[in-house]
């Protein structure tokens, strides 16, 4: 989302856009199956995401889960 408000201090032309991207923003949680292994001490945890094991193949790359990111702008032109 972005705004732009005008800013007579910097001319005519003036601008202060404020710019607001989301990445992620629907995030939730992905759980692998829990821990089946009666004498682990993470015995019954399921662990979050897919991100424990690196599988080498190039095509899961992007189904990696990552955190909300959230990028603030502020861009003033005159």
């Amino acid at each position: 989302m972005s705004r732009s408000f005008p800013v007579k201090y910097v001319g005519e032309s003036g601008r202060l856009t404020v710019r607001v991207d989301a990445f992620n923003f629907l995030n939730h949680a992905n759980l692998n199956n829990p821990d089946a292994l009666l004498t682990s001490p993470t015995f019954g945890v399921a662990a979050y995401g897919r991100t424990e094991r690196a599988s080498g193949f190039p095509a899961v790359t992007p189904l990696n889960e990552t955190a909300r990111q959230f990028q603030l702008i502020l861009r003033l032109s005159f």
